[in-house]
């Protein structure tokens, strides 16, 4: 068979037509290079345009090539697609030729010869030939191989030979290590070698023959387990230790000698090229100083001040590689004795990286330690070495937080680093230490000492975090002051009082003399004041920023802490601490320090002044700080208030006693009012007051209290706390003293409180008097509780109702709060809704009895219009079905006066008179103009019929009880909703264009008329409701029983409770705009609706039309009219409901007719088609079998409408939720 060739389709590489036309633009630019200078500089612009305009559309073809290659891999799929079926049909037609060629020439003179039967069984079983001759079984055939006892004979035999060698041989000591299997040796070398050795013989004089070495020397840092060799120069090295074995009379110690000196090399070369890798990263801080490969290395580090030489021991080239530093590395012990000196180069793991960071190490350490032993000698802290790399932790306090430690370590150059950790970023310190370090270590000490101080600063700067003092290092004090006494050299921090902005906390710094690790802190408290305007007006913008900030320090006062803190805030008194102040002039500052308690103390205070309060405290934060800060706010807060109560003249006593359960009490001999304004003395002459006080109670230091304590009080209530003739009044007082300025507010509070309480008595001592002087008063009412704060009156026949009367001083008038008493009824008290009328007439007559008097007067009256439905109903604005219009709402104008207003329509004006009688009139007509409406209000309908009169007149007088039956629920929102339907009813026929008005059109009686039928509406007070009257203008043409659904169908269902207009609408469009044979059948659907008891028994289902579209009809907006006539279409909803069981889900089924078709089908929007089909399948159900029904109508040749006809037969269906 010929060899079969594929088509091949010439395939040039994109790469290669890149590489080309790179070339090609290359060869233009060199030849264009050359002959340019030759030609003049026109020629030259020429040509460079031409080789430009050349390249430029070459480029621009290779780059159209390249973004066709990128899509261009589905058509060489084609392509390849292609190229596989023509091969494939070469195939088919050379082996149909080749086939062809056999049958015609060969096959014709072919034979077959004997098959040899014998010889193949005998090859297959056996796997031999018998016959075969001698001479070709020797040479073809191979011997068969050994067996495994002649195996493990030869090899112990050959162990036995190798075992007799060694024990004649000489063998280096580092090749003891061997082990003698398999007839070979086989000597390790740790980290170096193995070598592998077999004899050829028992012959002594035999040499060794080498099987095999294994270089064990690796790169630790990249090698990744890979050979450090080529295996030819494994080969190499094998052959050359041959040579030297044959040639040795020892050759078992030449060898190592050879071995040891190549694995030398090998490790100082994969250091040296672990080096220069490394220097990709630490090129500033390692360098190569001497390289001689295979025989040493040098590299220096921390910037050349040290260097680390690796070389072989010239001495003892059996030793491992030696390590020389530079300077001498020495290892110390715990007492400074040189222990060891490290020169020798480990090679279980040949690592540049790790040799050089523990030398690095080493040495930090070494370094460290020499300045750990200078700061110990100095006493500039306490220091301890840790951790890998080497840090020095040095305790500037004692006690010292591990974050307040100076940290110290050696950066890659050699230099010292110093931070701290938790002021990393803040503290200059720092490096101000860092930098003495490094270079001169003369103000070491002074750094150190400044440190110590800014530590502690930082302390009581996180201690008092969240104290309501500001932390500051100077004052802005007054430059031509004199200052003496504060030194600019002691370093110091002020804490300011935000409550008392020119009081400060003080804490001056030094170093104690007994523990240098410790400080000594000295509190003061510091009173000063602003500066004068005068030396603040000679100073320049430029010396201050802000000159109405300066202070003058007036007095420094020492605090003793132990002291401070063993009290417990509580100290000795004496006789003149109770004296009585009347002088107005400032509080003198005590200068005086607190003298020390005799009692040992309960805090342990330590040199530092940390106190320890039972176990230990965090060592960050100065503990006795926050104590002496509240201690000075207390005092000062009770300074602050004595010089406001001096200020003012008030007589008054103060006592730090414990024995009436207060820390802080101001007794005062008379009442701290100032001059009454609208209130008499009363208060303070009939009750006679006994103590006026204010007091701190000591477990909780921001609320204080004043109490006031009455007697012969005028009124007896009925709450058992009050029955004592001893009164105590208590006014709590929350956080008073923000600041300084806040005393005097907190003093005026409690004046505006008597003022409250003397406002109050006043009344009610009047109300006292009048109780005396008709006791029947308190016949109608109780008195709950009177707290000399507030008044609390029952009343009403249950007291169930309240009224309490109170003081506001923020209005400076009378509020009274209305509310009902637990476990009645009525949710609301009714006057409340009048409440702001009665406190504008409270605040004028200041008389309790005429307010009970107003109160019983207008009870029961609003009792009743508190009946009233005033919960909102939607619907009842027209065409705005989602707004809710309130059915009642009462409309205060005074406490005896009210508007009842219904649906914003109607209108009912109310007055309640002294005499039990009420005024009604219709609140529609103007006061001054009877016949004259106010705007968007209409008249009420047969108004004096709804009272029970039969004379017309604007007021009507009625007696509590015909109020009470007028007012009725049902009664008066029937008559409201009939006069608001007829309204309505005569809006929307008016604006029907197919109703044509029939005069005469008054307010109680409507005409309208249609083609077919006029209609009259009119009010039935003796039926209370509208009524709707059907003539028919051809009376052959109805029958009187429809003309009886029509008006019965309009008042059960279209002017009916809850009377609103929108269902008129659509029963309006079925009376005037249908034709006549429409008409009957709605009227049918009417009668379906009343009579559904009367109704066939094979209906299944009842039947309703909805007026409104209801909330669960489908494709529709609720609320608005469902019965939209559309040009000839007309759409309506039904609602259908089933007679065996009403409990199941009614069906809205919302029904086009077509009148020029005379059809109907269930309506869907041609946009909620797929929709309706997922979600309601019944509907389209529905719609087959009504489409169908019409069909069969319209065939059958019936020309009457067909909705009832289609409406029965589908009521007919059981199971319409099942259609599908």
């Amino acid at each position: 068979m010929n060899e079969l060739t594929q088509p091949v389709t010439p395939r040039v590489s994109l790469t290669q037509i890149i590489e080309l036309g790179v070339q090609k633009t290359y060869h233009d630019l060199t030849v264009l290079a050359e002959l340019l200078p030759r030609k003049t500089d026109f020629e030259r612009k020429v040509e460079i345009v031409n080789f430009a305009e050349r390249t430029r559309q070459l480029f621009i073809r290779l780059l159209a090539l390249v973004k066709w290659a990128g899509t261009a891999s589905k058509i060489e799929q084609c392509q390849d697609i292609v190229s596989f079926l023509d091969k494939q049909a070469l195939l088919f037609i050379n082996t149909a030729d080749n086939m062809a060629n056999i049958a015609r020439t060969t096959l014709v003179q072919a034979r077959l010869p004997s098959f040899q039967l014998p010889c193949a069984v005998e090859v297959l079983t056996l796997g031999t030939y018998s016959r075969m001759p001698t001479c070709v079984r020797d040479k073809i055939v191979p011997p068969g191989p050994i067996t495994l006892k002649e195996k493990r004979s030869t090899f112990d035999r050959l162990n036995h030979i190798i075992e007799q060698r060694l024990s004649m041989a000489n063998i280096h000591p580092a090749m003891r290590n061997l082990k003698i299997e398999f007839g070979r040796v086989t000597f390790h070398v740790e980290n170096e070698f193995d070598l592998k050795l077999t004899v050829l013989g028992d012959n002594p004089n035999l040499p060794w023959f080498v099987l095999e070495i294994d270089m064990l020397v690796e790169d630790a840092d990249t090698g990744e387990g890979r050979d450090l060799m080529h295996p030819i120069d494994v080969e190499l090295m094998k052959r050359i230790v041959q040579l030297k074995m044959n040639a040795s009379q020892t050759p078992l110690v030449d060898v190592y000698g050879k071995l040891h000196n190549f694995c030398l090399s090998l490790q100082i070369e994969v250091l040296h090229d672990q080096i220069e890798r490394l220097r990709d990263r630490l090129a500033n801080f390692i360098k190569i100083k001497e390289h001689t490969p295979g025989r040493e290395l040098a590299i220096t580090y921390w910037g050349g001040k040290n260097s680390l030489k690796i070389q072989i021991d010239q001495s003892d080239p059996s030793k491992p590689l030696k390590l020389i530093h530079q300077p001498e590395l020495l290892l110390c012990n715990s007492t400074s004795e040189v222990v060891e000196r490290e020169s020798i180069f480990r090679p279980g793991n040949v690592s540049i990286e790790q040799l050089l960071t523990d030398t690095i190490q080493k040495r930090a350490y070494i370094k460290l330690n020499q300045l750990a032993n200078e700061l110990r000698d100095k006493k500039y802290g306490k220091c301890t070495i840790s951790g890998v790399p080497s840090l020095l932790h040095v305790c500037c306090l004692d006690p010292c937080a591990p974050s307040e430690e100076l940290l110290i370590s050696i950066d890659l150059n050699g230099c010292y680093l110093a931070h701290v950790p938790q002021y990393e970023k803040s503290c200059t310190l720092a490096d101000n230490i860092q930098e003495s370090l490094n270079s001169n270590r003369s103000k070491l000490g002074t750094y150190f000492d400044q440190l110590k101080i800014w530590l502690t600063k930082k302390r009581c700067i996180r201690t008092i975090d969240y104290l309501s003092v500001t932390v500051s290092e100077s004052l802005p004090l007054c430059p031509k002051a004199n200052h003496a006494r504060l030194d600019d050299k002691v370093p110091r921090l002020f804490f300011q009082f935000n409550k008392y902005n020119h009081y400060y906390l003080m804490a001056e710094f030094s170093i104690s003399d007994s523990n240098p690790y410790n400080l000594d802190t000295i509190y003061s408290l510091l009173v000063t004041e602003p500066a004068p305007s005068s030396a603040s007006d000679s100073l320049d913008f430029a010396e201050t920023d802000c000159s109405a900030d300066l202070v003058v320090v007036e007095n420094i006062l020492r605090l003793d802490v132990a002291s401070i803190i063993a009290s417990n805030y509580c100290y000795e008194t004496n006789a003149q601490d109770k004296s009585t102040a009347y002088s107005g002039s400032a509080i003198p500052i005590k200068k005086e320090t607190l003298k020390q308690n005799s009692d040992p103390p309960i805090y342990g205070i330590d040199s530092h002044g940390i106190c320890n309060i039972g176990g230990a405290p965090p060592v960050s934060l100065i503990n006795e700080l926050p104590q002496l800060v509240s201690f000075c706010e207390e005092k000062l807060a009770h300074l602050a208030l004595e010089k406001e109560l001096r200020n003012r003249n008030f007589s008054y006593e103060v006592s730090h006693t414990e024995t009436s359960g207060y820390a802080y009490c101001v007794t005062f001999n008379e009442v701290p009012t100032v001059k009454p304004i609208g209130y008499s003395n009363a208060l303070r002459r009939d009750t006679a007051v006994m103590t006026v006080c204010l007091h701190e109670k000591p477990q909780s230091s921001k609320i204080w209290h004043c109490s006031y304590i009455f007697k012969d009080c005028p009124i007896v209530s009925q709450s058992p706390k009050e029955q004592s003739p001893r009164r105590l009044v208590f006014t709590p007082y929350e956080s008073p003293l923000l600041n300084s300025a806040m005393v005097s507010k907190f003093i005026d509070d409690t004046q505006l409180d008597w003022a409250c309480m003397a406002h109050l008595y006043d009344v009610v001592k009047e109300f006292a008097c009048d109780i005396r002087g008709e006791p029947k008063i308190l016949n109608s009412i109780d008195i709950k509780s009177f707290n000399y704060k507030k008044l609390v009156i029952l009343y009403g026949d249950a007291r169930c109702f309240s009224v309490s009367i109170m003081w506001k001083p923020t209005d400076r008038k009378f509020h009274l709060v209305f509310s009902v008493v637990g476990g009645h009824p009525f949710s609301s008290n009714p006057h409340s809704c009048m409440a702001t009328h009665y406190k504008h007439e409270f605040n004028q007559h200041k008389s309790i009895k005429t307010l009970i008097n107003n109160l019983n007067i207008t009870l029961r009256p609003l009792l009743v219009l508190q009946e009233l439905p005033v919960y909102p109903f939607l619907g009842l604005i027209s065409g705005r079905p989602n707004i809710p219009t309130i059915t009642f709402c009462l409309v205060p104008l005074s406490s005896t006066h009210v508007k009842l207003v219904y649906r914003n329509h109607h209108c009912i004006e109310i007055t309640i008179q002294p005499d039990g009688l009420l005024a009604v009139r219709d609140g529609a007509y103007s006061k001054f103009d009877r016949n004259k409406t106010i705007e968007e209000l209409f008249a009420i309908y047969n108004f004096e019929t709804l009272l029970y009169k039969t004379t017309l007149s604007t007021c009507y007088i009625l007696t509590f009880n015909e109020f009470v039956n007028i007012f009725q629920v049902s009664r008066l929102e029937h008559h409201l909703g009939m006069s608001f339907m007829i309204k309505n009813i005569h809006k929307k026929l008016h604006a029907l264009s197919q109703a044509r008005p029939v005069p005469p059109i008054t307010d109680t009686v409507i005409c309208y008329t249609s083609d077919l039928i006029q209609y009259r509406f009119s009010i039935e007070p003796t039926r209370a409701s509208v009524q709707m009257k059907a003539t028919p203008i051809m009376i052959n043409d109805w029958r009187p029983e429809d003309i009886e659904v029509i008006e019965r169908y309009f008042e059960t269902r279209v002017c009916c409770y809850p009377f609103k207009a929108d269902p008129f609408i659509g029963f309006s469009r079925i009376l005037f705009s249908f034709p006549k044979n429409l008409l009957r059948d709605f009227i049918e659907i009417f009668r379906m609706e009343l009579y559904s008891e009367h109704v066939d028994m094979s209906i299944h289902w009842n039947i309703a039309l909805c007026n409104l579209t209801p909330a669960g009809a489908p494709f529709m907006q609720p609320g608005m009219s469902s019965i939209c006539p559309l040009r000839s279409v007309t759409l309506f909803v039904l609602q259908l409901t089933n007679r065996r069981n009403p409990s199941l889900p009614s069906i809205y089924l919302p029904l086009s007719y077509d009148m020029s078709q005379n059809s109907v089908q269930v309506y869907i929007p041609p946009r909620m088609g797929a929709t309706a089909t997922s979600t309601l399948p019944h509907l389209i159900g529905i719609d087959r079998q009504l489409k169908q029904f019409c069909e069969q109508f319209k065939n059958s040749g019936n020309n009457a409408c067909v909705i009832v006809p289609a409406i029965r037969q589908m009521l007919t269906m059981p199971d319409l939720m099942m259609l599908h």
